[in-house]
């Protein structure tokens, strides 16, 4: 049955479907199937009687606004193992098939869930399927170089082929055909599966540079089981960019293990806040590697500067500074001002208590953790797509060199701000040669 559902347009088949909206408790009670179509999505089909009134999709409120929630069905379902399986939120449609005269329902849905109490306690494990397209790459050139996804898996397919022991747990990593299976074994924290998984996934992006999107949550936690199917968007699996480091025929490399602990190690020992901002600049990044390369370039630029004040937020003030910017404050409380002035006033110094990304980048390059062209190419860059700067002709092939310079220091400041020793791809030289971090 579980393959059916993983399988394009194969009917998982369910003996009892029930749907109820709760604006009206209408419900509809019968047979129907589950399928997964060619772009990700999951669609319930109710078996509708052909003389079933048009009740379905009819909603109240004005044109134009949202749909409220209680608008929308909850569903409950059987299926042939009689496991119960459960969703909410979806928006039954009514249409005639033309073929057979028959009544057709059809409702997608974000995720499916099931859940079970065992008899026995087991050991706490977390296992998410992931949907990857290894068939259409953004970028043809790319995909010579991104063969992470095999390389780091090798030494076996069907099997543990990377074990990466964790506070957490032991993180394992296989592949099964196009899927790539990632599981924590002996979780000793039970926090909420649902965090874990968007951690998981984050670490996994960065590390290969491009999009993943779970399909299928397995967990066990105490004597619960459960597991959550999701539609998935295939169109954005496409969007990917060069990783932190292109294995080539380095698959025995152990860097790549370690970039996946230390990264996933910080993901899950940060606040929520700084995990979810750093996963989403990492995000954006992969989407712009998708899109104009005018757009790709602001994206790196503005990245950048999102993740160096990630670094400067542990950076602590000087004292010499601060006394001296409330000198400059309180000289402005006792000027006579518009308040309108004296508020942009007070603002403008309150953001001169932390440096600027810039004058962080350019310590750096003082200390020898990043080179002085990327700098320089970040300005550059920066300029030129922030700020629209109007030019004869548009050189590309610089762009693109840009491009890849800014990458490779967004991927510094990550390293930097993960705490992560070894093995990267230098973007900032011809050949994207193999370097190890920290420098020396």
């Amino acid at each position: 049955w579980m393959d059916e559902l993983r399988s394009v347009d194969c009917p998982a088949e369910l003996p009892r479907v029930t749907l109820q909206r709760p604006r009206d408790w209408h419900r509809f009670e019968g047979p129907g199937c589950i399928c997964r179509g060619a772009d990700g999505a999951l669609t319930l089909k109710p078996y509708a009687p052909i003389d079933l009134p048009d009740v379905f999709a009819r909603v109240t409120g004005a044109p134009g606004t949202l749909i409220d929630a209680a608008e929308l069905y909850d569903v409950q379902a059987v299926d042939m193992h009689g496991r119960s399986w459960h969703a909410t939120g979806a928006l039954p449609k009514l249409s005639t098939s033309l073929p057979t005269g028959t009544a057709v329902v059809r409702a997608r849905l974000n995720q499916w869930s099931a859940s079970e109490t065992r008899e026995k306690e087991g050991t706490s494990a977390l296992t998410v399927t992931f949907e990857c397209d290894d068939d259409v790459p953004a970028n043809q050139v790319e995909h010579l170089e991104r063969r992470i996804g095999e390389r780091v898996l090798e030494q076996s397919w069907r099997h543990a082929a990377a074990s990466i022991p964790m506070d957490e747990g032991t993180i394992e990593l296989r592949r099964e055909g196009p899927s790539l299976i990632a599981s924590i074994q002996g979780m000793r924290d039970e926090r909420d599966s649902s965090t874990l998984v968007e951690r998981l996934t984050g670490t996994l992006e960065f590390v290969l540079g491009r999009r993943l999107q779970p399909e299928h949550v397995y967990s066990v936690a105490g004597r619960i089981r459960s597991q959550v199917i999701y539609s998935t968007d295939r169109e954005r699996l496409k969007s990917s960019i060069s990783p932190p480091y292109c294995w080539r025929s380095q698959g025995n490399d152990t860097s790549a293990l370690e970039l996946i602990a230390q990264y996933f190690r910080y993901l899950t020992t940060v606040s929520p806040e700084r995990s979810a901002e750093l996963r989403r600049w990492v995000s954006e990044v992969i989407e712009a590697g998708n899109v104009a390369l005018e757009i790709r370039a602001l994206v790196l630029c503005v990245a950048v500067e999102s993740v160096a004040k990630l670094l400067l937020a542990d950076k602590p003030t000087d004292a010499a500074v601060e006394r001296e910017l409330e000198r400059a404050l309180d000289a402005i409380r006792h000027v006579e001002l518009a308040q309108d002035l004296r508020n942009r006033c007070v603002g403008a110094l309150d953001a001169l208590r932390r440096p600027r990304p810039r004058d962080l980048l350019k310590d750096l390059v003082y200390c020898g953790a990043i080179p002085n062209a990327q700098l320089r190419d970040w300005l550059s860059l920066r300029n030129q797509t922030a700020h629209a700067e109007r030019v004869a002709v548009v050189d590309y092939g610089s762009m693109v060199e840009k491009s890849y310079s800014v990458l490779g220091l967004f991927y510094r400041l990550i390293f930097l701000i993960t705490d992560y020793r070894g093995a990267f791809s230098d973007y900032a030289q011809a050949d994207w040669p193999a370097s190890r971090w920290p420098p020396s």
